[in-house]
Formats: structure tokens, C-alpha cells, sequence
């Protein structure tokens, strides 16, 4: 995974505020850390992907604060500082390469929540990943484009909410929730 640095600042003038990368790529797993040069910002997600979790800084008022976000979903990411109307920016996180799945490629995870293992049915998918809530890759299975069940032990991972890509030929065909309770 790699990070994504963006800085905020006033560029020393009123009108002059703005991101340093207005537009960018990035991937699934990916960190995108905001950094602020000067002036008083923050970072607040505006429209972002359905499978993602919104993003808010909060006021930013110390010179090189930071602001981290991880990317757990693929499509555009746009987002600005509310306190500067003018300063919008986004990225796009890949992995969009099918744009219309067939009903037959979903997976299905049970049971949900659950306690130290989960079975995921499946069907023409070749990999599944499972991250945790920062974004961390915890666990894989490699399935080889197939169809049928497999196991996942999740024995002596902490309770808490997962998300699991589901992977067709390199790309994340989808993304999805489940939750682990001791």
C-alpha cells in the first residue's frame, strides 16, 4: 500500500487556499495523509463510494498537523475543506474494470456476525481479501475462479467490523462488510 500526501495551505493570501494535488489515483489499501501548511482547514468527504466510509479532519489549526484516511473501496472520492467554499478536490481508487457484474459473480458471507471462522460462497471469483477497519490487509484465500464455499479462520482476530474485496481477474469486483464478535 502506498500514501498519498496532499497538503493544505493559504499559499499566503486570502483567495490562494488549496489542496497541493487537486486530483489523483490510487488503490485499495492505499493511505491518503493531508498535511497542513498554513491557514486554519479541514477535510470533509462529499460524495464518496457507497461500500466507503465518510472522511472528516475537524479543524486543522497547527502548522503540520496531519489528517490520515484509508481506502477500502474502489470509484471517486471527492472531497473539501467547508471552511473554504473554493477548495475542492478527489482521487479515484482503481479496481472499477467490471462495470456490470453479472448477479452470478456476488459472494455471500455466513454467518454474520461471527465468532472464529466464516464461509464465504462463491462463484467466478479468484481471491478474496479481508481488511480490517484502518485498512490493513489481514487475511487472503486464493480460489481460482471457481465455484463453491470456503472456510476463513478469523480465530484470534480482535471483535470488531471487517471488510472483505472480492477479486476477478486482478480487479476488486466488489466490497463488502461482515462483523466478528468474540
Amino acid at each position: 500500500a502506498l500514501t498519498h500526501y496532499v497538503s493544505i495551505g493559504t499559499n499566503g493570501t486570502a483567495n490562494g487556499n488549496y489542496f497541493s494535488i487537486s486530483t489523483f489515483t490510487a488503490n485499495i489499501g492505499d493511505v491518503v495523509t493531508w498535511t497542513l501548511v498554513d491557514g486554519v482547514h479541514d477535510v470533509t468527504s462529499t460524495t464518496i463510494p457507497s461500500a466507503a466510509a465518510t472522511f472528516s479532519s475537524g479543524s486543522m489549526i497547527t502548522i503540520g498537523q496531519q489528517y490520515s484516511y484509508t481506502i477500502t473501496a474502489a470509484g471517486t472520492y471527492n472531497y473539501k475543506s467547508s471552511l473554504d467554499a473554493g477548495m475542492t478536490a478527489s482521487f479515484t481508487v482503481g479496481g472499477m474494470g467490471i462495470t456490470n457484474p453479472t448477479e452470478s459473480l456476488n459472494t455471500s458471507a455466513f454467518p454474520v456476525p461471527c465468532v472464529d471462522k466464516i464461509i464465504f460462497k462463491y462463484n467466478g471469483i479468484d481471491k478474496i481479501v479481508l481488511y480490517n477497519v484502518i485498512g490493513e490487509q489481514v487475511r487472503a484465500i486464493e480460489l481460482g475462479g471457481n465455484q463453491g464455499s470456503v472456510e476463513m479462520n478469523l480465530d484470534g482476530m480482535p471483535s470488531g467490523i471487517y471488510f472483505y474485496n472480492t477479486i476477478k481477474e486482478g480487479l476488486v469486483f466488489e466490497t463488502k462488510k461482515i462483523v466478528k464478535i468474540k
